[in-house]
């Protein structure tokens, strides 16, 4: 059917059309050429002086890819190409001419149906040309083209009708073409392409020059006037091409109200009949597969190309045929009358091209809203970025060049085989084989390998991500999403009958691999393309169960290397970077040399592991049986097809690598790098691949001796498991103060390159001094970026809102400046002040504020504190976490020594630790707040705990239904679910004046109290969570013969946190709960913790509270740790408070200081009309656009009033409160204030300071915006 048709498209496709045209500037005529393109649509459009340089970024062309080629030495010139996707061609690279050059020149070669045909698109700026380089040029070119371009030369062989003698150029051109057998001009006899705009004349130096043969196939004429002085040109050459019919996936089209008929199509499905594990596996996919078909609908598979021109109105249509008739004129009378008038419509219909497009993205823009979806708002901004769409390129293998989708994906596929299996039998020691066999065989009763569990399954259904992409058995995520509770637990036994017998049903080893080009890299060869697998998305999910099982196996049990922070719970590419940013301090502190070597296993490292060392890997780590069996036969007879668009290569057989894009993947590769050697004295840091090595010494050569020896080591280990160091991309550093910092280090014989800048896991590092500039400056390149989508994406008057800006800013600004910014804190406070203006710059776009206003101001109004402050708060986060990581984590072992060095206080570069101690210092912070260390999650993968606690009474309640009702359903719940049990009753409590946080519980049956004072820095969630771990403690400790107990908590927030394997607050005191009551489980105790509403009359409940107020009295705290997420929050505070007293000290007499005294979000002073707000927010700020701010700017000439006819300044409290110009709106305002209670307002209370409840502020905004509107002062201020 595919073949048939292509066919088709050959049979259609009898001719390949060239466009040429001068554009005189591109940049100018966009607009109406992408009218043009999208509606003649030729092959190929070769343009010449395009004027752009390599500040402008190349237009989007739908449908359209390009080949750019600017000029360099001077403003001006340039080539552009655009070719049609569906054409197979490929850049034909010509060597430069060595001597005096003139011409402009590129080059493609386009696969045709029977042949192959050059386009060279060429420019001369010169009246002159030389022959010598002209056929420097049409000696590399084949014996078929088709060559066009502004040659700019004059001679009556092409122009007889021309009654002026041939320029240079021109008879040179002549010269060429009457001397050389393989050059012919094809370009009509004395087509008008150029008209001088100054004397209106008409003459031929666009041309086209061809092979003698292509003469009679082609044929050429002027079409419609773009605006330039030089005529596009539309030739039509007799010649077949070789079009690809671009194609797609197809995609399910799932829509929200047909989930109720395939639920009803799955009911119907009939059971699973059990038997062979692939049969069970087909029969589940064929019954899930029939159910969507009768449901759902896909997309097509066809790529349907969308030539997009909303902008486009009746007013540029009648711009453009004015100026196009004008020219027609010009061209039959050159009178100063008719060229005078051809310019004026010409600059005219740019001046309407691009109103209309501005207008129109305006009226996009604004229509993004506060209710405009996340996913709207970030489609709608990744579209900057820039991504390519899928290539057609024709892709280089030994045998010669594939063109066509499936040869492409043969040599695709095969690239990738080579890569993914092994090329040569490896000799493998017996006692590796044994060790994998005894690992199958073994039959122990393992924990990890037990049946799944139902509330495995489902947490993992509960992850999965929507947007996933199917995989061949076209089974999407949001099926498993959907699937009935019987269906799941159809899976369930299907995943555990897999998992008893260890054998994996074959379709989940056959994946789908897309290619997608690795940027900047040459798309005409296999290995630069990058693979991206799609896997069974049923196989995901168990992969997934495993992996997270073998993941909590690894970390329980310490498998993994101290040293390896990928892919982990709790750590960061931050960790490695300020370990090594510490060891670099340290050694420049006592004038030692630090070396660095950052390794870069090659690109295929992941997909090259040969699974007998993996296999063996994990046996000689004590993984066996059922797990052991089955990651074993998932790892064995795996299939491989590449997908270009919607074409499939043939099966191809991969024996090595994990599997990429599965769930147990990333701990594969983390467990066999955790095999690697230890190199001490040097120090490793592995992210997943990337693995760097430092070494600090006295001296150079010490460091060279010491680095040397590890790299052996590292290098030897690496060939051992199949992985390969790639030398070129292995680089070296050097920092010291000493002026010897080349450390000469060989990898494999090859010298290492020593590198000045290295940008590792995102950070730039700079030696010799690691002043981190070069990283500050490519934040700041990186941060334009995003400065000019504001820009263009919303003005002072129009665009999108201040939520969403704000949004943008902070997801695609504000995240590059912050990230690694411990690290940042040592560069010096100039390079750090360059990131504050990157902020600023932002701000004043987000909220519409003028350069005018005062940066302090400007920080408090967007509620934005300032770089450093925002720098100082990430520093001590990373602080406390590695604190609470405890020695035994490398970072910490490493980062906290020689704290005392009274030293540290004489150097100018101190350590992110030192820096973070004098901030703690700074903004009065516990000097050493008690942490404990973090553990691993308390709750293995296959227990649960959701049965052990209750959210809900045995009846629904609300706290509407007053006292006597919720006490009522409490004592039912007390008396049916929890007969017999032991109660035990636990509370918090916290107060403000004076900050105070205690905790209690009590056993009324035993009469057991207890209650404690804490760190007033705790939350009330803290000390709830408390009281409940010392509950659990008292029965550990003091209850020697198990019974039934609950625990009654009125925290609904700790219980459900408690329940989380992984919760993300509070992880000390829920896992030492988890804990503790999976270890009263399992000495016979029955435990439960219950949900009850608070203050009901529960005698328990009241002792407790009162016994937790108690404790506010006590007068020695208990030792309880710390949490971080309190220890973070109270950092927020204490940055808050230095945010506060910078505003005191700053803010002047700054009118925004008269209207918001404290640092806080003013959510209500939001209007959603963007030019509205912009009014509103200068207004506060004082640089609102009135004669007295415009005066003392210089552009007024007087600061009074000319709406009236007081002699008085025009200044925000006049416009709002005094200008009688204003009375009858004013009037509306204040009538409509005094119906909401406001009496005589200020400037503080119309514009956002009113004490009031929240609706009422929100109404006073509007108000205010309407009177804005009213004065019709809105776009004005």
């Amino acid at each position: 059917m595919g073949d048939a048709r292509r066919q088709k498209t050959k049979e259609i496709a009898k001719d390949i059309k060239v466009m040429q045209w001068n554009a005189r500037s591109l940049k100018r005529r966009i607009p109406e050429f992408k009218v043009f393109l999208y509606t003649r649509k030729p092959d190929i459009v070769a343009i010449q002086e395009t004027w752009y340089n390599k500040d402008i970024k190349t237009p989007t062309f739908v449908s359209y890819e390009n080949i750019r080629k600017d000029r360099k030495t001077r403003p001006g010139g340039g080539l552009l190409l655009l070719v049609r996707n569906s054409l197979q061609f490929e850049e034909k690279k010509l060597t430069e001419y060595n001597g005096a050059k003139s011409l402009e020149i590129q080059a493609i070669t386009v696969k045709m149906a029977n042949s192959n045909l050059d386009i060279i698109n060429v420019y001369n700026p010169k009246p002159t040309l030389n022959k010598r380089e002209f056929m420097h040029y049409i000696s590399q070119i084949s014996n078929q083209y088709v060559m066009v371009g502004d040659l700019n030369g004059h001679h009556d062989m092409w122009d007889p009708e021309r009654n002026k003698p041939p320029n240079q150029g021109g008879r040179a051109l002549h010269e060429i073409i009457l001397n050389t057998a393989n050059i012919a001009i094809a370009t009509p006899l004395s087509l008008p392409t150029y008209t001088n705009s100054h004397s209106g004349e008409s003459s031929t130096i666009d041309l086209i020059l061809c092979t003698p043969m292509l003469i009679p196939q082609i044929s050429s004429e002027i079409t419609a006037d773009l605006g330039s002085d030089h005529a596009p040109i539309m030739s039509t050459i007799a010649i077949a091409p070789d079009h690809t019919e671009r194609g797609k996936r197809p995609k399910w089209i799932l829509k929200t109200e047909n989930w109720t008929d395939w639920n009803e199509q799955v009911r119907t499905l009939p059971p699973i009949e059990p038997g062979d594990i692939n049969e069970e596996e087909k029969q589940f996919t064929e019954g899930i597969i029939t159910a969507s078909n009768n449901t759902f609908k896909k997309s097509s598979n066809k790529v349907k190309n969308k030539f997009n021109k909303p902008w486009w109105n009746e007013e540029c249509s009648k711009a453009t045929a004015l100026r196009r008739k004008a020219q027609r004129r010009m061209r039959r009378n050159p009178t100063v009358e008719n060229i005078r008038e051809y310019r004026r419509s010409t600059a005219q219909a740019i001046r309407t091209h691009n109103k209309a497009k501005r207008e129109s993205w305006k009226k996009f823009t604004s229509s993004i809203t506060p209710h405009t979806t996340s996913k709207e708002v970030w489609n709608f901004l990744n579209s900057f970025k820039g991504k390519t769409g899928p290539t057609n390129a024709p892709l280089h293998h030994q045998n010669g060049t594939a063109y066509n989708k499936k040869e492409r994906a043969e040599v695709q596929a095969e690239y990738y085989k080579s890569v993914m299996s092994r090329n040569i039998q490896n000799i493998y020691q017996q006692r590796q084989l044994e060790n994998i066999e005894r690992a199958m065989a073994s039959e122990e009763d393992e924990p990890y390998n037990c049946r799944f569990t139902k509330h495995e399954i489902q947490r993992h259904i509960n992850k999965l991500d929507k947007e996933k992409a199917y995989g061949k058995d076209e089974i999407h995520n949001q099926f498993l999403k959907n699937l009935p509770q019987w269906k799941i637990q159809e899976l369930l036994g299907i995943f555990n009958r897999s998992w008893a017998t260890g054998v994996v049903p074959k379709e989940w080893k056959k994946g789908i691999v897309l290619p997608f080009l690795k940027p900047g890299k040459d798309k005409h060869q296999p290995e630069n393309y990058r693979p991206i697998s799609l896997l069974s998305r049923i196989s995901a999910l168990m992969e997934g169960m495993t992996g997270e099982r073998l993941t909590f196996l690894a970390e329980c049990n310490n498998l993994l290397s101290k040293t390896q922070y990928g892919f982990r719970f709790r750590r960061s590419t931050e960790d490695p970077i300020l370990d090594i940013e510490h060891k670099i301090r340290c050694g420049i502190q006592k004038e030692q040399v630090t070396v660095m070597v950052f390794f870069d296993l090659k690109a295929a490292a992941y997909d090259s592991i040969d699974h007998i060392y993996l296999l063996n890997t994990l046996a000689e780590m004590g993984i066996k049986g059922r797990m052991f069996k089955w990651i074993k036969d998932l790892l064995s007879n795996r299939k491989i097809q590449v997908a270009i668009e919607d074409i499939l290569s043939s099966e191809k057989d991969i024996d090595s690598g994990v599997i990429q894009g599965s769930g147990i993947s990333t701990i594969l590769f983390d467990l066999i790098m955790s095999t690697m050697p230890s190199v001490d004295p040097v120090s490793s840091n592995e992210f997943a691949d990337d693995v760097a090595f430092s070494i600090t010494a006295p001296t150079l050569e010490d460091a060279i001796i010491l680095m040397q020896g590890a790299i052996d080591r590292f290098a030897d280990w690496a060939s051992s498991k199949g992985l390969t160091i790639s030398t070129e991309k292995t680089k070296a550093m050097c920092f010291t103060t000493k002026l010897d910092n080349e450390p000469t280090l060989t990898l494999d014989t090859e010298e290492i390159e020593v590198v000045k800048t290295f940008k590792y896991l995102g950070m730039v590092l700079d030696a010799p001094h690691l002043t981190w500039n070069q990283h500050i400056s490519k934040i700041i390149n990186d941060c334009h970026q995003g400065i000019n989508i504001m820009k263009s994406i919303s003005n002072s008057k129009w665009g999108a809102n201040r939520k969403n800006l704000l949004q943008f800013y902070s997801a695609f600004i504000k995240s590059r400046i912050t990230y690694g910014s411990a690290a940042l804190l040592s560069a010096s406070k100039t390079s750090r002040a360059k990131l504050e203006v990157i902020q600023n710059a932002a701000l004043r776009l987000a909220t519409g504020a003028t350069r005018a206003t005062k940066i302090p101001a400007l920080q408090c109004e967007s509620y934005a504190p300032p770089i450093n402050m925002q720098m100082k708060l990430q520093g001590l986060k990373q602080y406390y976490k590695l604190m609470a990581q405890g020695p035994n984590f490398p970072v910490h072992a490493t980062i906290f020594v020689n704290l005392a060095d009274k030293t540290w206080n004489r150097t100018k570069k101190k350590p992110f630790v030192i820096i973070a101690q004098e901030t703690i210092r700074d903004w009065n912070l516990p000097q050493q707040p008690i942490i404990m260390p973090l553990q691993t999650p308390g709750i293995a993968p296959w227990e649960n705990l959701e049965a052990n606690i209750h959210l809900q009474l045995t009846r629904p309640t609300t706290k509407a239904e007053g006292e006597v009702l919720l006490q009522l359903a409490t004592l039912e719940t007390l008396a049916t679910r929890y007969e017999n049990f032991l109660q035990i009753y636990t509370d918090g409590s916290k107060i403000e004046n004076p900050k105070s946080t205690a905790a209690a519980f009590c056993v009324p049956e035993l009469d057991i109290r207890g209650h404690w004072k804490m760190n007033p820095s705790i939350s009330i969630e803290g000390a709830e969570l408390s009281a409940i771990q010392k509950a659990t403690t008292w029965l550990l400790l003091h209850q020697e013969n198990p019974r039934k107990a609950v625990i009654l908590s009125d925290s609904q927030v700790g219980l459900v946190l408690i329940r989380q394997r992984k919760p993300r607050a509070y992880e000390h005191s829920v896992t030492s709960i988890q804990q503790n009551i999976q270890e009263l489980q399992a000495i016979g105790w029955d435990i439960k913790l219950q949900w009850i509403p608070g203050h009901c009359n529960i005698q328990g409940n009241t002792l407790a509270d009162k016994l937790a107020n108690e404790g506010h009295s006590l007068e020695v705290e208990d030792d309880y740790p710390i949490e971080i997420k309190e220890l973070i929050s109270s950092t927020k505070q204490a940055l808050k408070k230095q945010w506060q007293t910078h505003w005191n000290n700053t803010k002047g007499t700054c009118p925004l200081a008269t209207i918001k005294d404290k640092v806080q979000d003013w959510p209500w002073t939001r209007h959603p009309n963007r030019a509205i707000d912009t009014g509103l927010t200068r207004l506060r700020l004082g640089c609102a656009n009135l004669q007295k701010n415009l005066y003392n700017m210089v552009r007024a000439d007087s600061p009074k009033c000319t709406k009236c006819t007081i002699d008085v300044d025009e200044t925000a409290e006049h416009y709002l409160l005094i200008c009688p110009a204003y009375n009858v709106q004013r009037n509306i305002l204040l009538i409509e204030l005094a119906r909401m209670g406001v009496q005589n307002p200020s400037m503080k209370t119309l514009l956002g300071g009113i004490e009031a409840q929240d609706h009422i502020k929100e109404a006073v905004t509007k108000l205010v915006g309407k009177f804005i509107k009213d004065t019709e002062r809105v776009g004005d201020l």
